[in-house]
């Protein structure tokens, strides 16, 4: 998504005072702004523009034609950005985004516990040992899905989504019984955490 700084939706004359505005204005933005401008500026409505910001990008030696350096992972934020109904319309983006944003925490959460349920209740390998692998890998999925929904756009305000999103599949991890099963494979007192829970 565009830098709030960058003018590359503007007409597409603009006068020698303006271009030189613009090229004195280019100076000032970080590297990171500049790839922004560069990712999203119309070429042919805004050639001399272009060209403007090739050459501050030369000029800083970022080798623009080279991809590797300048390649974004995907955001589901740019890609409704791009579309003009939800560019003019950030609550309709919003309505989409949290949803989406969740289904992808939950999924890579939930998909990461997997191999703990079909380890623990059919094939039924369970014990001290076991458990201790368990319990090393039971803190990664809900890292992972909060990360991955990260990679796909979920920064600022939508980060929550993700963290709620990763808690989410916890949860409906606990509800397959596996973390009972485990526990009571190790012989915990019943005092602690009974059959369910999520007591690793």
């Amino acid at each position: 998504m565009s830098s709030p700084k960058t003018p590359v939706t503007r007409a597409t004359r603009s006068g020698p005072g303006e271009l030189s505005t613009y090229a004195e204005r280019l100076r000032t933005y970080s590297t990171q702004e500049l790839e922004d401008i560069y990712y999203n500026i119309h070429i042919l409505r805004h050639p001399i523009r272009y060209r403007l910001l090739m050459m501050e990008m030369e000029r800083r030696q970022l080798n623009p034609s080279a991809k590797q350096d300048f390649r974004r992972p995907f955001s589901l934020i740019d890609a409704l950005n791009k579309k003009p109904f939800f560019a003019k319309r950030q609550y309709a983006a919003s309505v989409i985004l949290i949803p989406a944003f969740l289904c992808v925490a939950i999924s890579v959460t939930f998909a990461l516990y997997t191999p703990i349920w079909l380890f623990a209740v059919p094939l039924k390998f369970r014990g001290l040992q076991t458990a201790i692998a368990y319990i090393a890998w039971a803190p990664v999925p809900p890292i992972l899905g909060a990360g991955i929904a990260g990679r796909v756009g979920a920064r600022g305000v939508y980060a929550l989504c993700a963290l709620a999103g990763a808690a989410l599949g916890m949860f409906l991890f606990n509800l397959t019984g596996a973390p009972g099963v485990i526990l009571d494979s190790i012989k915990q007192p019943t005092g602690g955490a009974g059959p369910g829970a999520f007591g690793f």
